[in-house]
């Protein structure tokens, strides 16, 4: 098992997930992590959303 630091930990690599990583490195974050099931950016609720907000 490998041990990780960072300074932000996302769960979810949805579109919230990837506009919280994104607003996290805006924001000064140094290392950001983010963790999902599936692939980055096909995961959570937003393939449902269809042109909406999520």
């Amino acid at each position: 098992m490998t041990d990780l630091a960072a300074d932000v930990l996302i769960i979810g690599a949805g579109g919230a997930g990837m506009y919280a990583a994104i607003a996290a490195a805006r924001a000064g974050a140094g290392h950001v992590l983010l963790v999902d099931k599936s692939l980055v950016g096909r995961g959570g609720a937003t393939i449902m959303a269809q042109m909406t907000v999520a």
